[in-house]
């Protein structure tokens, strides 16, 4: 697993990962050469530096190279500033390097669900999706900052412990072999690490689902007075994944007591070694003493870095979990050409079609179910709830593909690997209306980035929304608020017919546009779908006796099937409707 991780960090900045690691290299000398530079100092200072013998030539090393106390501190200096100077590029390049990192997971995640198929993403939890993307993927993102830190902190250990060598193998060999028991000892906490970021990464999600029922269903909570429920509800989750954290800031903190003590037992140990076994000169040994003085924090370092890794790995686990299901279930052979737009000039129909959803396959909400829409035509569908009105909608779009039958487009059928091509020449407005938090000019803009103004213009005259855009302050730049909430809901459904209507589709698909409007607002769309007529083939889902008067077939949909299709006469202007 971290090697996949560290995969992906070069992937995603590979020249960066080589400076880090040759900055980390570099910071490890001068760190080293800077203790090195302590025995001349001491020597420069009268005292004798003895060493075991052949020891530093080892190194290749000479510190009898006649420099001045001056010289010598200026040395330090110079050291420990290049140190610093080095250090700090090489944080800043660890940042980068988790930005990319956490970029590419992001990244990776914002393909996957592009590329799902519908079917398959209904059946996800958005609340989920949206938890895994913000927080989830962050704290994955900042493994990469750990491993770097890990390699920093290992590689500076490898130069120390290098350094020491040269002064005494047989006390570093015996250092080294407590090391070796140090660690044998705190793998048991290393488990527990793991197990508290599985822990706090399910806290964590139903914290975030609990917060994202509370603020999507704030009326129907406030109309109940049941405020106390779901804020207790929330406070509990928030604390039970503050808790995890605490469990593992307490493992982590039983694992540096851990340490210390046995630091402290491991210098008692090599202090007998020292003296009483190896009778070490005592100049040597204050070197050893300062080296393994600053080895002490850094292998504890080493050990809370693993163990941070170890606590975030979960978030990496999960994240790469959803892409791999999301991606399991991508749409093939997506056309990403803006050219291809289809343009039936007959008739749009499905054919013996037979329809069931994943989450539920024996269950058929379609069962040889057939319906043309003739082009040129407003044809409405309807029928009682859950008699699959909106999965005919979904299968006319391309959002779904048929288990059995197929969608013809001027009697050619429309294969898997076309529905992202054909989708580019249909508009669907739904119930919902969705708007962004933006101007109305940019949200039309996001259906046809190029769009003159002219066109906006144009397509809101089609839509019957021209005249109380006019009117508003800010005209085109009036911003519609969240979800359109500054908007009534028949200006926000006529936004959205606009919206439509600047792709200029072949098909536009109306799903209970107006179920939650008065009559005066339905009269208006009505007269936005009579203006549309012999320009654009319409399918209205509905039960409003206003848009059943502006068809000109009706379908009653039951049990999966066409129960009646009748002709009718239709209607030309807003006095037909009224």
């Amino acid at each position: 697993m971290l090697v996949d991780i560290i995969r992906k960090m070069a992937r995603n900045g590979r020249s960066k990962l080589v400076a880090v690691s040759l900055m980390t290299i570099v910071l490890g000398v001068t760190q080293g050469i800077g203790v090195l530079l302590l025995i001349p100092l001491l020597g420069l200072a009268g005292l004798d530096v003895g060493a075991e013998r052949g020891s530093l030539s080892v190194l290749g090393i000479d510190l009898d190279i006649g420099l001045s106390i001056t010289t010598a501190m200026t040395l330090f200096f110079g050291v420990i500033a290049t140190h610093a100077a080095l250090r700090y590029q090489r944080d800043v390049l660890v940042a980068r390097i988790q930005h990319g990192f956490t970029l590419g997971l992001r990244n990776q995640l914002s393909q996957a669900i592009s590329t799902t198929r519908w079917d398959a993403l209904i059946g996800q939890r958005l609340s989920y999706i949206h938890h895994v993307y913000t927080q989830e993927a962050e704290r994955a993102g900042q493994i990469a900052t750990l491993i770097a830190q890990y390699v920093s902190s290992l590689v500076v250990c490898g130069v120390y412990i290098l350094i020491a060598f040269g002064v005494s193998w047989s006390m570093t060999l015996a250092a080294a072999t407590c090391g070796v028991v140090m660690y044998a000892g705190i793998r048991r906490l290393n488990r527990l690490s793991y197990q508290r970021g599985v822990e706090g990464r399910t806290h964590r999600e139903r914290a975030f689902n609990h917060l994202s029922e509370l603020l999507g269903g704030m009326k129907t909570i406030k109309s109940y007075n049941a405020e106390s429920l779901h804020e207790s509800r929330l406070k509990q989750t928030s604390k039970e994944a503050g808790d995890a954290q605490v469990r593992f800031r307490k493992t982590m903190a039983a694992a540096a007591l851990y340490y210390e003590i046995a630091a402290a037992l491991s210098v008692i140990a090599l202090f007998v070694l020292a003296v009483y076994f190896l009778r070490l000169e005592v100049m040597g040994f204050i070197v050893l003493l300062l080296i393994f003085a600053r080895l002490a924090p850094l292998i504890k370092d080493l050990s809370q870095r693993y163990q941070q890794i170890l606590n975030f790995l979960p978030s990496y686990v999960c994240v790469e979990a959803l892409s791999v299901s999301l991606n399991s279930a991508a749409e093939e052979g997506v056309d990403t050409a803006q050219d291809n737009a289809s343009s039936p000039e007959r008739a749009i129909s499905l054919t013996e079609v037979d329809y069931a959803y994943p989450s539920q396959p024996d269950e058929s909400v379609l069962h040889r179910f057939s319906l043309t829409l003739p082009c040129g035509t407003v044809t409405a569908l309807i029928g009682p709830s859950g008699a699959g009105k909106t999965t005919v909608a979904d299968l006319f779009s391309g959002l779904l593909s048929p288990l059995a039958g197929r969608l013809l487009i001027d009697d050619e059928p429309l294969e898997s690997p076309g529905s992202s091509n054909w989708r580019r020449s249909v508009g669907y407005v739904t119930q919902e209306a969705f708007l962004f938090n933006d101007s109305i000019r940019n949200n039309l803009l996001w259906a046809k980035p190029d769009a003159t103004e002219t066109e906006l213009l144009a397509a809101l005259k089609a839509a019957s929304a021209e005249g109380f855009v006019r009117v508003l302050p800010a005209g085109l730049d009036t911003c519609v608020g969240d979800r359109g909430e500054r908007l009534s809901g028949g200006e926000r459904q006529r936004i959205s017919i606009a919206r439509a209507l600047l792709r200029r589709p072949s098909l536009l698909i109306l799903d209970e546009i107006t179920s939650s409007l008065d009559s005066d607002n339905e009269r208006q769309v009505a007269q936005a779908i009579v203006q549309l007529k012999d320009q654009v083939t319409v399918l209205v889902i509905t039960h409003r006796s206003g848009l059943l008067a502006c068809a000109d077939y009706i379908a009653h949909l039951h049990n999966g099937r066409v129960i009646s299709y009748t002709k009718t006469t239709g209607c030309e202007t807003l006095a037909d409707i009224c």
